[in-house]
C-alpha cells in the first residue's frame, strides 16, 4: 500500500524536475523560424476547404 508521505514526496520531487526543465528550456538560445513561404505554391484552397479546416481548430 502506498503510503501518503510517500506520494507527497514523489509530488515534490516532480515538482522540483519541472523547475529544472522550466529552467533548461528559458535558457535554450531562441531558435530561428522556419519560413513556409511558398510551402503551398500553386495550390489552390476552396472557401469550404477553409472554412472545414477552421472547424477542426476551433472547439464549440
Amino acid at each position: 500500500m502506498v503510503t501518503e508521505s510517500y506520494i507527497l514526496k514523489r509530488i515534490e520531487i516532480l515538482q522540483e524536475e519541472l523547475e529544472r526543465l522550466k529552467k533548461a528550456v528559458a535558457q535554450r538560445p531562441a531558435e530561428n523560424p522556419v519560413s513556409l513561404q511558398g510551402i503551398w505554391k500553386g495550390v489552390h484552397f476552396t472557401d469550404e476547404e477553409i472554412e472545414e479546416a477552421k472547424k477542426s481548430w476551433v472547439r464549440e
